[in-house]
């Protein structure tokens, strides 16, 4: 891959900063409507706002699962169009990142890991946590190891690798803590409770689970993996302009490509003539 970098855009850091956005009018909004009551918003609700901004299948998952779909698009499309044009090592490192992203999509919206654990403590006798950290490290193993193979390539796009490691670093805490969480959660929700909101977070009583794991579980875990997604596809959006930078742009006299060369090369036999801007052979 060229080591260089291309004329700058500003797609990517929209995509973080509108992800960003989101999360900071979420709990704004959290903040409003649920402990400070503006206008009797939270009356009005069957649930806590928190809960259905954050639930499992709510809104702020339904964006993550947006994100991650995207993210999947981007990065195929880019493996695609590698491949074409002969950068097989690029094109190999975004299809396996593609393929990471479609693991981490479906487990997040099938529950993946939330059976085998079932299954794991029913039948085995496996603790939860295990499981957990089982499943989510074989997820890891996909991204990681494209990352290992072609970290040179990701090291030499200045302007994408910091969003992609971002991603991998983001994902990575939001995989540690999900797999620990049963460890620390429930004393580090009602710490947050307390810190931000006065510890006045209304109970979301319709579960079976303590009050402060699931402010972790829900507001703070899918806060960080919706982030991840985020950078996720602001990596895969900025390697794809500087893909698309690179091509030789069609009549700007780029004779150097493998392209124009394909165009400019004389028939067995025979020489190119040019003729009014176009060309033509005859035999010799």
């Amino acid at each position: 891959m060229v080591n260089r970098d291309a004329p700058g855009t500003s797609a990517p850091r929209w995509v973080v900063l509108t992800v960003c956005a989101y999360l900071v009018l979420a709990w704004a909004a959290v903040y409003a409507v649920d402990v400070a009551g503006v206008a009797g918003l939270g009356e009005r609700l069957d649930a806590p706002l928190w809960a259905h901004l954050f639930l499992e299948g709510h809104l702020t998952e339904l964006l993550q699962w947006a994100v991650l779909g995207a993210a999947v698009l981007t990065a195929g499309r880019l493996s695609g169009h590698l491949r074409a044009t002969g950068q097989r090592g690029d094109a190999s490192l975004w299809l396996l990142m593609a393929l990471a992203f479609v693991l981490i999509l479906i487990e997040d919206a099938g529950n993946v890991r939330h059976t085998l654990r079932d299954y794991g403590e029913a039948v085995l006798g496996i603790p939860g946590f295990v499981t957990n950290a089982l499943v989510l490290s074989a997820i890891a193993a996909l991204p990681l190891c494209a990352l290992a193979l072609h970290w040179r390539r990701v090291w030499a796009v200045r302007r994408g690798r910091g969003y992609l490691l971002a991603g991998f670093v983001t994902y990575g805490l939001a995989g540690g803590m999900s797999a620990t969480g049963a460890l620390w959660y429930p004393r580090a929700g009602a710490l947050l409770d307390a810190v931000l909101f006065g510890g006045r977070l209304p109970v979301y009583d319709l579960v079976d689970i303590a009050h402060h794991y699931l402010v972790m579980d829900l507001m703070v875990e899918e806060s960080v993996e919706l982030l991840g997604a985020g950078l996720f596809l602001a990596g895969a959006v900025a390697f794809s302009h500087q893909h698309r930078a690179l091509l030789p742009r069609a009549g700007h006299g780029d004779t150097g490509s493998a392209a124009a060369g394909a165009h400019t090369q004389p028939p067995p036999g025979g020489r190119l003539l040019r003729h009014h801007g176009g060309a033509r052979s005859e035999d010799a």
